[in-house]
């Protein structure tokens, strides 16, 4: 990562910066953010508390909290080389994420790294146009509220060896001494369905997992396990070679498709788990299925 004087801030083509790190548009419009004129991003994020108070005492009943919408605010201004550029900047920004529709918001930060969060307007962009320059103000709205870090991904196959049964050994012959001069030697695995995720944010951080086919006429359905936890993800139908099979394990964004279409019936059991956050989990793929076997890819964002 490369560290920069101050965060900037993009959604598609729109970008902006701040302390001087202002960005220059195709309209050659600079937009720049004012000092203390973000909120609700680099906050954490923000929290439903479910407390209830005692009737007859002090305190509370409590349960889990967890974390509602985030509400994202940047007010800057901008600064036209020219009035039509200006004029065209300011009316491009008006029909920034239109039409109801979502975006990426691309959040550089100061030490380099790159944050990104799912957003919505959550009220109209406002300009207060003067000449070739004009104040603005974008709300956003996260459904998902943690920022997540760039994507991690590791494949693995299902667990296999190669050699089978070596009847020549070190020296030749069967070795029922334990010298070492040779015996049997059942093969070395070429391959033992591990791999590991890691989460180095400060939230929980939920994996994608795709399996790409063939599976079929498999004894055990391709199963994903928690190795920390024992938790299960088991796809019990069938994949044909060029399937591919996404399970997507977020609260926000859970689904299992294969080839786009939906198909949680088949996942069962269904035993969804995270990533703690600053902690690792290994992943076991189990199963069996005629040659080729699946391949199995997992993917990861650290939350913040």
């Amino acid at each position: 990562m490369t560290a920069i004087s101050a965060p900037t801030f993009a959604i598609g083509a729109w970008a902006c910066g701040s302390a001087g790190f202002d960005v220059l548009d195709a309209n050659g419009t600079a937009w720049g953010v004012r000092t203390g004129g973000t909120s609700g991003i680099f906050d954490g994020p923000p929290v439903t508390l479910n407390q209830t108070n005692f009737p007859n005492a002090d305190g509370a009943f409590r349960s889990q909290n967890f974390r509602p919408v985030r509400t994202m605010v940047i007010n800057g201004w901008a600064a036209g080389s020219t009035l039509a550029g200006a004029i065209a900047s300011r009316r491009a920004f008006m029909g920034l994420l239109g039409g109801g529709g979502q975006g990426t918001l691309i959040i550089t930060d100061m030490d380099g790294l790159v944050l990104n969060a799912t957003v919505e307007l959550g009220d109209v962009p406002k300009v207060t146009p003067a000449a070739m320059q004009f104040d603005w103000q974008l709300t956003l709205s996260a459904a998902d509220p943690y920022l997540y870090g760039p994507v991690v991904s590791t494949n693995t196959g299902l667990p296999s060896a190669v050699s089978g049964l070596d009847w020549v050994g070190l020296g030749a012959g069967l070795d029922w001494t334990g010298a070492g001069a040779g015996g049997l030697v059942w093969g070395t695995p070429t391959n033992n369905g591990l791999c590991q995720l890691t989460n180095i944010g400060t939230e929980v951080a939920w994996p994608i997992f795709t399996i790409t086919g063939p599976a079929t006429g498999q004894l055990i359905a391709p199963t994903i396990v928690n190795g920390t936890t024992g938790e299960i993800l088991a796809y019990t139908g069938s994949l044909n070679p060029g399937d591919v099979l996404v399970i997507s394990t977020a609260p926000t964004n859970r689904s299992v498709l294969l080839n786009g279409v939906p198909y949680r019936r088949f996942l069962a059991p269904a035993q969804f788990f995270s990533i703690p956050p600053g902690g690792s989990v290994t992943i076991q793929f189990q199963g069996t299925s005629a040659s080729p076997t699946p391949l199995l890819t997992a993917t990861v964002a650290s939350a913040y």
